[in-house]
């Protein structure tokens, strides 16, 4: 939650570019962990609460808050993950990794 909660995290437009140059305490890179031990899970947006703050009014679903970035941004919602810099993928070593399923 540290890294998310950074101000590097909350800043970043893409948190997985974020996520991916930070390490766990033993080392290894934390996307790739979070990704090869099935952490990360595809959902619908309509389905993501995101929250900030204590009342409901700091809630709003996911698909509403990435329409409301993407009429910011001038763009449609289907253009907001992409990205003119390439992201490199990350590789871990952990030995012993659960296998992931597909969703």
């Amino acid at each position: 939650m540290r890294v998310i909660e950074s101000d590097a995290g909350q800043s970043a437009w893409e948190l997985g570019e974020h996520i991916s140059t930070q390490k766990f305490p033993d080392g290894m890179n934390m996307l790739a962990i979070l990704h090869e031990e099935n952490y990360i899970k595809k959902l619908p947006t309509k389905d993501i609460m995101v929250t900030f703050g204590t009342s409901k009014d700091g809630r709003i679903p996911l698909n509403e808050l990435n329409q409301m970035l993407a009429d910011e941004k001038g763009t449609s919602v289907d253009k907001l993950g992409t990205s003119e810099k390439s992201t490199s993928t990350v590789k871990s070593n952990r030995k012993n990794v659960k296998k992931t399923t597909k969703v």
